[in-house]
């Protein structure tokens, strides 16, 4: 089974969801920001604020490359689709499933979190110019695309594993 690559915006699920998958697929699951986090001994927001975007997204690229490429589910940051060498690697290396959320369901999900770097000040406007910027980068490496809005963990896992099976991109067993 080649890796399975979750992309979205921050509150889209991807690290929700792609624990439940990688526990229905009996695969081991991976979180990008959490291997960066692990790596640098700090925060996201505090290596945001001593290093900087620019630098993160190199950094995440790195840490993208690493990843396992077989028998794995992957939540990627939010951003990880900026840099089109990240993009190119996801395509040839990954099942990609794009997760979307409307903005209000974002902001519902988000509203009590002060620990996302590029989430400060007015959060919709935030929201809105993020996946303004991302959206068409989303879409170019996303294979399958599922929304998240008004489901359950659950539901969203078992959409993911009726696509990867209608489309033949894995398989399964």
């Amino acid at each position: 089974m080649r890796t399975i690559l979750l992309v979205g915006l921050m509150g889209t699920g991807k690290t929700s969801v792609g624990v439940a998958l990688a526990k229905e697929l009996k695969v081991d699951f991976v979180d990008i920001d959490c291997s960066i986090e692990k790596c640098a001994g700090m925060t996201l927001s505090q290596y945001f604020e001593k290093h900087g975007e620019r630098y993160f997204r190199q950094v995440e690229k790195m840490i993208l490359k690493e990843i396992p490429l077989q028998r794995a589910v992957v939540a990627s940051g939010g951003g990880a689709v900026i840099l089109e060498e990240s993009r190119k690697w996801m395509q040839e290396h990954c099942v990609v499933v794009l997760l979307t959320a409307k903005v209000k369901t974002i902001l519902d999900r988000l509203k009590t979190d002060e620990t996302r770097p590029l989430l400060q000040g007015n959060k919709k406007d935030t929201i809105t110019s993020l996946l303004r910027q991302r959206k068409s980068l989303y879409a170019e490496v996303a294979q399958i695309t599922i929304s998240t809005d008004y489901k359950s963990v659950k539901e969203i896992v078992s959409e993911i594993v009726d696509a990867l099976e209608q489309n033949s991109l894995v398989k399964l067993s």
